[in-house]
């Protein structure tokens, strides 16, 4: 019996399981369109593989279609108030997250839900929240070395410490967080809280400090942040 030649593989991500299961989903609303919470779900998938790929817009449609559907659902409320962070909505990601929290359902052990509220603090100047945001995930155990990156830039903007060692350390292990620190140090910048940010840049691995600067130095001049341009330029 002749052998058949092998499959192509499909491209990668469609036989993830977000797709089979999207596709089992659609399937059910074919028979069915009427089934709500099958609706629901496909919309919560929807929007979790429009965040993998980084289209923010969308994961936060899609995710709020699924918490209008599941609207008791503490972990799609959660989803929506991360994506609604990463997409830069900060103070309703901070409405969102808190609701989810206080649900019926615990989700207080995913750090990422605390880093989202963290930086949506620290994002809008509330940096004593940032903080309190990390100390309460310490106390769910839900850690990370991300979520302890975070606590460094909280409590170097409430108290003006900057532990860079152990900074310098975590950056190591978490290259993939220097965006976001070097969007907090100009942050701080403009804010004239530059003796804190010049403390962040210090705590950067060595081989990166004046890379990190140049960056700074672009992203503040496309902001028309001149003054925090100029600072970086000196530094």
């Amino acid at each position: 019996m002749q052998s058949r030649p092998p499959r192509r593989r499909e491209r990668r991500g469609r036989d993830s399981s977000g797709w089979i299961a999207r596709s089992l989903l659609a399937t059910a609303l074919v028979y069915d369109p009427r089934l709500d919470r099958a609706r629901g779900w496909r919309s919560l998938i929807d929007g979790t593989l429009a965040r993998e790929r980084g289209d923010l817009d969308a994961a936060v449609a899609s995710l709020r279609d699924a918490s209008a559907v599941l609207p008791d659902n503490d972990a799609v409320t959660a989803n929506l108030g991360i994506a609604l962070a990463l997409a830069g909505r900060y103070d309703e990601a901070v409405i969102v997250i808190e609701r989810a929290m206080r649900g019926d359902t615990d989700v207080t052990g995913e750090p990422q839900i605390w880093m989202a509220l963290a930086w949506a603090h620290l994002r809008t100047g509330r940096s004593p929240k940032a903080l309190e945001a990390c100390e309460r995930a310490e106390e769910s155990r839900a850690t990370s070395v991300d979520l302890r990156i975070l606590r460094i830039l909280a409590l170097a903007s409430c108290r003006g410490f900057v532990q860079r060692d152990e900074l310098r350390n975590l950056l190591r292990m978490r290259a993939r967080m220097l965006p976001l620190v070097l969007e907090h140090i100009e942050q701080l910048a403009v804010s004239g809280s530059r003796d804190v940010a010049r403390q962040l840049v210090r705590g950067l691995p060595d081989s990166i400090q004046t890379r990190a600067l140049q960056v700074i130095v672009r992203s503040a001049m496309a902001g028309d942040n001149l003054e925090a341009a100029h600072w970086a330029i000196r530094e």
